[in-house]
């Protein structure tokens, strides 16, 4: 299960769980920063509530979307709510500043893991989550949209591919508080110029005498 955020050909596969990403739009430009995926749910249309978190380990903190980039099922043993949902356009995909329509399938009370295909996700909470809504009151044929934005700066839209990052080390041109590890390593970090090119540094490590690697200030200098 990927930490941070996954997007690819366009198509959100993964939240970002607050870590930094690196994207990469159609016509090569890239972005790097904290995007901070905002997504929410409505009912018929009506009030919004938020989604803790998609397609990663589901834990208490809300309610939690999968789709088939996770896996063919849920892989989730605790008893908790789930609603299996549809999509009302096979063709449609969930992407960072849009919104997906669903069909209610199923809801209720579940234990065990749920199917996943490319038409089916399922929006789940553990029983002892705080989430502020019953979907357990969900009928078959009730429509949920799902929607996605982003709070982070950064106009992450339209990457065609993005991945998760670590820290940022340099930002406006000037070391930030993370790069002071002393501690050396491999390392890979990306940067982008003002000109808008890429570089890209690789360094192998801990191989004693012969690469020991960089710390994180080293190889942000």
């Amino acid at each position: 299960v990927p930490t941070g955020i996954v997007v690819r050909e366009g198509r959100l596969c993964s939240s970002d769980g607050s870590w930094n990403a690196v994207g990469f739009k159609s016509d090569g430009t890239a972005i790097c920063g904290a995007p901070k995926l905002d997504m929410t749910f409505a009912v018929n249309g009506g009030q919004r509530y938020p989604i803790a978190a998609f397609n990663k380990v589901r834990d208490t903190s809300g309610i939690f979307l999968y789709s088939s980039d996770y896996s063919s099922s849920t892989h989730l043993s605790a008893k908790g709510v789930t609603v299996v949902l549809k999509k009302v356009s096979s063709d449609d995909y969930l992407k960072i500043g849009g919104s997906l329509v669903l069909e209610v399938v199923s809801a209720g009370y579940a234990e065990g893991a749920t199917a996943l295909d490319d038409d089916t996700l399922v929006l789940t909470y553990q029983l002892a989550a705080s989430v502020g809504v019953d979907l357990t009151a969900l009928k078959p044929g009730d429509s949920i949209t799902i929607y996605t934005g982003v709070r982070g700066s950064g106009d992450w839209q339209d990457v065609e591919y993005a991945c998760g990052a670590g820290d940022m080390m340099i930002e406006n041109s000037a070391l930030t508080s993370d790069a002071t590890s002393s501690s050396k390593g491999p390392r890979t970090m990306l940067g982008i110029k003002n000109d808008g090119s890429i570089a890209v540094l690789v360094c192998d490590g801990r191989n004693k005498g012969e690469s020991d690697g960089l710390t994180l200030k080293e190889a942000a200098m």
